[in-house]
């Protein structure tokens, strides 16, 4: 028997206590202050870009895409400078999720981009 074990079956049967205490743990300012730092991170940046193409249905290699997404200083559409970080989008097919390009937003709400590749 490994030493996981009881401590799984502890889990669940303390299932509601266990999730009390975790919330409580994640609501402490120090808990608070590591999560705020590691967000503002390069790597917290990237991981957070990332998950959030993941929700969105995007299928890619990310890690190069991210480079390109990084890199990219005018829109795909209408060759506008970003602005900002906040400017850009990942256009992505929402039927099949493969990625478009990289647009402003503007361009992203319009979707003038179509998918050659469903």
């Amino acid at each position: 028997m490994s030493l996981s074990m009881p401590t799984k079956e502890y889990y669940w049967k303390n299932r509601d206590r266990c999730l009390e205490k975790s919330k409580e743990h994640n609501k402490t300012p120090q808990r608070q202050a590591s999560k705020k730092k590691y967000r503002l991170t390069e790597k917290g940046i990237k991981s957070n870009t990332i998950s959030c193409w993941k929700r969105r249905g995007v299928i890619c290699d990310f890690d190069s895409i991210y480079d390109i997404y990084i890199n990219t200083h005018k829109c795909y559409h209408c060759n506008n400078k970003f602005k900002s970080s906040v400017d850009r989008c990942l256009d992505h097919c929402h039927s099949c999720g493969c990625v478009r390009a990289i647009l402003c937003n503007t361009c992203n709400k319009h979707n003038r981009v179509k998918c050659y590749l469903c």
